[in-house]
């Protein structure tokens, strides 16, 4: 998982809020994040999130659901540097313990994240 390479503004977030995540080692990845819900002992993807960056993307995060994906995805580009990236946690993710991922950078990096 990696957690030390990356740091979230709160590990303890709600539905629809905005969090940042920076990079302490300027880790390089990309704009793709997928959040995964904890099932008994494995993890289930179920929304892809879309980063905003200093670097890239002058709008708004976004994210859909992994029922919802048809005909969608991510531009490859790499982004380094500490961040921060902007996410936006979806508006309808049900409470429970979760784990944030990068979703298309050399190493998978992921934290965990308590949804309430």
């Amino acid at each position: 998982m990696r957690p030390e390479l990356m740091e979230l503004s709160a590990s303890q977030v709600n539905p629809g809020q905005t969090i940042e995540v920076r990079f302490p080692q300027e880790t390089a990845r990309g704009i793709a994040w997928v959040l995964e819900e904890q099932d008994g002992e494995t993890w289930q993807a179920r929304y892809y999130l879309t980063a905003v960056t200093d670097g890239y993307g002058a709008g708004s995060p976004s994210w859909w659901s992994v029922d919802d994906d048809e005909g969608r995805g991510w531009e490859d580009i790499g982004i380094e540097g500490p961040g921060p990236d902007t996410l936006t946690i979806p508006d309808t993710v049900q409470p429970g313990v979760y784990r944030l991922c990068t979703a298309n950078s050399l190493q998978n990096i992921c934290t965990t994240l308590d949804i309430e």
